[in-house]
């Protein structure tokens, strides 16, 4: 049986066993998208593996091109969508962090259009797309 993309292409670190499933699971569910899929193909394509840090010692989540990701597994964020402000899901956080790892977008506005909007609007059931990147309300609060 062929392993995932996930674990062919991803290591995850950190101290605490349930938030790596947390972050395990959301990649699960990142690359059941045919967005998050592409994104894992391409760093397939790479022959490294990317790694993500996981814990609370990050105030927020970012990414590297190339990697490594920082994951806070506790920390959340509001996003502005057509909808109004809804809080980010987990799964979207780490689809949007890749995104940034693999291509190398780091540039918000950019890596909101060619990857978290993708991967959001594609998930079942759907998520809303964010229509701006910075919130303009209080980010970053705790689960």
């Amino acid at each position: 049986m062929q392993r995932s993309l996930v674990d062919r292409t991803i290591t995850i670190d950190g101290t605490n066993e349930a938030d790596m499933a947390k972050v395990r699971e959301a990649l699960k569910l990142v690359e059941a998208t045919p967005r998050g899929r592409e994104l894992l193909e391409m760093q397939l394509a790479t022959g490294k593996m990317l790694e993500i840090k996981v814990g609370d010692m990050y105030v927020g989540n970012s990414a590297y091109a190339g990697g490594p990701m920082h994951i806070n597994p506790n920390y959340r964020e509001q996003i502005l969508t057509a909808d109004g402000p809804i809080w980010a899901s987990f799964e979207r956080i780490v689809g949007h962090e890749l995104g940034h790892a693999v291509t190398g977008v780091m540039y918000e506005p950019h890596n909101i259009a060619l990857n978290e909007n993708p991967i959001a609007s594609q998930f079942n059931p759907p998520q809303p797309e964010r229509t701006r990147p910075w919130c303009g309300l209080p980010c970053g609060n705790k689960w």
